[in-house]
């Protein structure tokens, strides 16, 4: 169930990969990351994802950002950066770099 302060792609993305077995399928979460692009191989979908975590990371602090992936999107990950903050930002520098690599194969 979703609270209404992030979009239903972010929700999906986070609570479809980030599952309480997630680590089954990938041995990390940047794999879990590039996994999905891989499913699903378009930048610009990937650049709405990363302006949406950017934008979430602007607006709350940790307590209430913790509080939003694990009681909410039920996010079942423990960082290994200190922070969910650190987490959610690698994870959109990750769609960035994706995103970049995908426009860059198309461009002629």
């Amino acid at each position: 169930m979703n609270d209404g302060s992030i979009s239903t792609d972010l929700y999906q993305f986070l609570g479809t990969n980030f599952h309480q077995d997630w680590d089954l399928e990938a041995d990390s979460w940047e794999g879990m990351v590039d996994n999905c692009v891989n499913e699903h191989p378009a930048a610009e979908p990937l650049r709405m994802l990363t302006q949406e975590i950017d934008d979430l990371l602007d607006a709350r602090a940790e307590p209430d950002l913790k509080k939003l992936l694990v009681r909410v999107v039920r996010v079942d990950n423990r960082p290994a950066p200190p922070t969910y903050n650190e987490w959610l930002r690698q994870i959109a520098n990750r769609f960035r770099q994706h995103a970049n690599g995908i426009s860059d194969l198309g461009a002629p």
